[in-house]
């Protein structure tokens, strides 16, 4: 029988097509669960996002959307670097723009992808696909 890790794992990869990184995917889950945080997937979110509560109610949560195909199979774990850059830059303190939040978070996941050897070839996409996401923030300011 498969424990939590393994079916979100699977999870992940078959629904992401990640297949050749069932290692990243399994070591991202891990250490999101070790920062007590969850992640989960979701099939009727048109993107990811975490959910944090403001009074610690309940424990942050990263969901990692479904609805909508990405470009690049590997677009999910830059959304999954990204959603946990979110969680470890902190929670929202009202003071700080909403382009200053996204370019934190991901400038957080970029340094997470950095201890993974077999990422780092990706770099460059990375950095790509954060700037695609950013001007969708910079357009609305």
């Amino acid at each position: 029988m498969l424990n939590k890790v393994q079916r979100l794992k699977a999870e992940l990869i078959t629904k992401g097509q990640l297949y050749g990184f069932e290692e990243i995917i399994e070591k991202l889950i891990r250490t999101i669960s070790d920062a007590n945080c969850d992640i989960s997937c979701c099939d009727i979110c048109t993107n990811s996002s975490i959910e944090q509560s403001t009074d610690d109610s309940n424990k942050p949560h990263i969901r990692i959307g479904f609805k909508t195909s990405r470009k690049k199979p590997i677009h999910v774990i830059w959304d999954i670097l990204h959603e946990f850059g979110h969680f470890l830059s902190g929670k929202a303190n009202g003071k700080e723009s909403k382009l200053f939040r996204e370019i934190a978070a991901w400038d957080l996941g970029m340094k997470h992808l950095q201890c993974y050897p077999k990422l780092i070839i990706y770099l460059d996409d990375y950095k790509d696909y954060r700037d695609n996401c950013l001007r969708s923030y910079q357009n609305k300011v």
